[in-house]
């Protein structure tokens, strides 16, 4: 179900994100069947996160604390443009809270699925969204793709790092 593009990058094939999208969406059913509000109750217990890769469940896990429980979809040194989810992401992200992304298509075609997911269950919010497209770098120099790496940039990055902040607080307050 991959296919690969003229730069040799996996693409999603558009049956495969169906199919994940169905497991998702049964994932979610069979946890609101199974349980009541979900996920749990956010007072009970640490908020549920999920983080498309390692370094978003790094800063979830600095700024949350003890209040978060993280699981992070793409471990270290796992290359999210070629990732290929797997049926135990849709049921993590059935069982989120909230699910961080980077949101400038880090994730490849799973960038689709998760904006697609942003009426889920789980609040799904991309890290980057308050960054205007001026402060991004271009990935080769020239005014094409935005460089979706905004780690590199201490600024930039402490933007997603405050979105993350906000995001939890609003969650939950305590």
């Amino acid at each position: 179900l991959v296919i690969r593009d003229s730069m040799n990058s996996a693409l999603l094939h558009p049956l495969f994100l169906r199919l994940l999208a169905g497991w998702i969406g049964l994932a979610a059913a069979v946890a609101a069947g199974c349980s009541v509000g979900g996920p749990g109750a956010i007072g009970g217990g640490p908020v549920q996160v999920v983080a498309t890769t390692s370094i978003i469940a790094d800063a979830v896990r600095q700024v949350g604390g003890p209040h978060v429980r993280v699981t992070a979809l793409m471990g270290p040194g796992v290359d999210p443009h070629t990732y290929l989810p797997s049926p135990s992401d849709a049921g993590a992200l059935a069982s989120a809270h909230i699910v961080f992304f980077n949101g400038l298509h880090l994730e490849g075609k799973m960038t689709q699925l998760l904006e697609e997911n942003q009426a889920g269950a789980a609040r799904t919010v991309a890290v980057s969204r308050s960054i205007s497209p001026d402060q991004l770098r271009h990935a080769d120099g020239s005014d094409a793709a935005h460089d979706p790496h905004v780690w590199f940039d201490v600024r930039l990055w402490m933007r997603c790092v405050e979105v993350v902040r906000d995001e939890l607080a609003a969650i939950d307050p305590d």
